[in-house]
């Protein structure tokens, strides 16, 4: 566990892949990064930064489903891991993801907004790690656009051609 946030590390989410790739179940990965984090510390200072950490990851477990799996993967950066969602679906909780972290009251005199990126396993790419890369670059993809917004990863040629298996949730 992340002992700023309470939200998962990379170390458990590590085992959570682990078991879903063993499982074989599709999900979808959103991945957020503050915009201008370095100006609210810088700004505001560490604590206050801080803070802003600890209310994000409030506001993400709060609208996350009770099997979606919430981490900290390193500074201000985020991974969440929706099982049995697909890339429409997941653009959909992104952009509430995304508006509620802007309206949400925090810790600064001014709103504080996440650009995000998605992919999804195992439609994007038959490899979790190459998965999880396409959402990193869906999220880059995002703050080149303007920030506060979300990007979808594009779909290879394997997805086309690539059977997911479907599950309702």
């Amino acid at each position: 566990m992340d002992p700023l946030t309470k939200l998962n590390n990379r170390l458990a989410m590590q085992l959570w892949l682990d078991n879903v790739k063993s499982m074989h179940y599709q999900f979808s990965v959103m991945a957020l990064d503050v915009d201008h984090f370095k100006l609210i510390n810088d700004e505001f200072g560490h604590a206050v930064g801080d803070e802003v950490l600890r209310a994000l990851a409030g506001v993400m477990k709060k609208n996350a489903r009770s099997h979606d799996f919430v981490c900290r993967s390193g500074g201000e950066e985020f991974l969440i891991f929706m099982p049995f969602v697909d890339a429409n679906r997941a653009f959909s909780i992104a952009e509430r993801l995304r508006i509620a972290i802007s309206e949400h009251a925090m810790p600064l005199s001014r709103p504080v907004t996440v650009s995000i990126g998605i992919a999804c396993w195992p439609a994007h790419s038959k490899s979790i790690d190459e998965t999880l890369k396409m959402a990193d670059q869906a999220l880059y993809q995002a703050k080149h656009k303007g920030r506060n917004q979300t990007c979808q990863a594009k779909l290879t040629p394997h997805a086309a051609n690539h059977d997911v298996a479907r599950h309702a949730v």
